[in-house]
């Protein structure tokens, strides 16, 4: 799997950047390899979004954008400036899971779930601190299961 992700900062009005988004959107929804992909504005900076695409590999990415139809189309760059990176999964997760990939594809599965909320008295704050205590089962994901 490979992320793109692209922080854009507005130079032009932020409603067109999310008109040329959805069309983008619309085309780039209907190409193969697409995971998901997310139009995300900063709370902290109005003037920020991200552009986050999950694909299945770099080939179905690169196919996708060097098409015609999304060459020739409205670019979010009339509107703003992106700094564009593509990436690779470091760690993925979800509730009670944290997955970390491995050489050769395999994924290491990192369970985790709270025994207790002991709480540290001890010159912080109120003079109490929580502590959330983890244990953590390690697998090895077998592609023939």
């Amino acid at each position: 799997m490979v992320v793109f992700v692209n922080k854009l900062t507005l130079t032009g009005p932020a409603e067109r950047l999310e008109q040329i988004y959805e069309a983008v959107a619309e085309f780039m929804a209907a190409q193969p390899g697409l995971v998901r992909f997310q139009l995300l504005r900063s709370e902290s900076d109005p003037a920020v979004y991200f552009n986050v695409a999950e694909w299945v590999d770099r080939e179905s990415f690169d196919r996708a954008r060097t098409q015609e139809k999304f060459v020739s189309g409205a670019r979010v760059g009339e509107v703003s400036t992106g700094d564009r990176h593509i990436c690779s999964v470091a760690f993925d997760g979800g509730p009670g899971q944290v997955r970390r990939p491995l050489t050769g594809g395999t994924w290491v599965v990192v369970r985790h779930r709270a025994r207790s909320w002991p709480r540290l008295s001890g010159g912080v704050g109120d003079g109490s601190v929580p502590i959330v205590a983890f244990r953590m089962w390690w697998a090895t994901l077998d592609s023939n299961q």
